[in-house]
């Protein structure tokens, strides 16, 4: 934790942030939208198109914190609250998911770190205790670029994320 902060306090508002905050973001939606990808094949086996949709869109927020932005979703996930934290402990049970899941936590915990100037600020920290309580594995630097350079560690979760979203995209092709 303490060589995260002095990446941090190296890049201070350069030129340097502002490209590290613009690939973690950047991840992280396509994260987003490959997980969502995913899961909507694995679902649409076993549900209808619009139930399987609500689902997935419910599952990306609940692992986000993150209220979602159409209705639709939102009274789904109150509904089926439970039913979505389930399959989010289902989901990760499947190596492809759980590391997926990862680099979504990982990349969300660096991009608030970094944006914020704290190791682990409010969000963060609510980001933490929902990996807990959803099982997720939160990768360190060195799980994922094997070095603990953060940098290097950001681009290949931006990597991972280019590979997710490119491995959904052609599914649909």
């Amino acid at each position: 934790m303490k060589f995260i902060n002095k990446i941090i306090n190296k890049l201070g508002n350069s030129s340097r942030k502002k490209k590290v905050v613009d690939t973690l973001y950047e991840s992280i939606e396509k994260l987003k939208i490959g997980i969502f990808g995913a899961m909507y094949n694995k679902y649409i086996n076993m549900y209808d198109e619009e139930y399987s949709k609500l689902l997935c869109g419910a599952i990306i927020s609940e692992l986000l914190l993150e209220e979602h932005q159409m209705e639709v979703v939102r009274n789904f996930y109150s509904v089926n609250r439970d039913l979505v934290r389930e399959e989010i402990i289902k989901l990760n049970e499947d190596e492809h998911f759980s590391r997926a899941f990862s680099y979504l936590y990982a990349a969300k915990i660096f991009y608030l770190a970094t944006t914020t100037g704290k190791i682990v600020s409010d969000e963060g920290y609510q980001i933490l205790e929902r990996a807990n309580e959803l099982r997720i594995y939160i990768p360190n630097t060195y799980d994922i670029s094997g070095d603990n350079n953060m940098i290097n560690c950001v681009y290949k979760i931006s990597e991972y994320a280019d590979n997710l979203l490119n491995q959904e995209l052609r599914n649909y092709s």
